[in-house]
């Protein structure tokens, strides 16, 4: 036996003039499968590995911060996405995730609601409508 294959036999090598080094694991020599025909064990792949409420979770979290910023019909988003995903993620992070982004829709339109009630109580957007003061032009 050769001393760098660890006292492990595959077999000549036809590089090394014919040294053995170990078992052939191809024709069941050493194989850890004994029946040829048995199909191999299933790992996990990556699409059985993907947390299936994770794309939904993102999608909460980003409507949620952009419906706190600038855009009110990201809240419902956020919120309905958001819901959603809390039911479908298996993974911590992932779920926290969707629960930070139901929580900033909620809180984005609980905000876009009080600024709407307070915009037609006081008036502020009255002087948008017309885009010229009529006292300017003289006739």
């Amino acid at each position: 036996m050769d001393d760098n294959n660890n006292g492990v036999n595959y077999g000549p090598d036809p590089v090394n003039n014919g040294t053995n080094y170990g078992p052939d694991p191809i024709n069941n020599g050493g194989s850890q499968y004994v029946n040829p025909n048995q199909q191999p064990p299933v790992y996990n792949t990556a699409d059985s590995m993907v947390d299936p409420g994770q794309g939904m979770a993102t999608g909460a979290l980003v409507c949620g911060i952009l419906g706190l910023c600038c855009c009110g019909i990201c809240n419902i988003v956020a919120i309905v996405l958001g819901a959603i995903a809390r039911g479908k993620c298996t993974t911590e992070s992932n779920r926290k995730k969707a629960t930070a982004g139901l929580i900033l829709g909620i809180v984005g339109l609980v905000i876009s609601i009080i600024v709407a009630i307070l915009n037609v109580f006081t008036g502020a957007f009255n002087g948008l409508s017309s885009s010229y003061d009529s006292s300017y032009y003289y006739y």
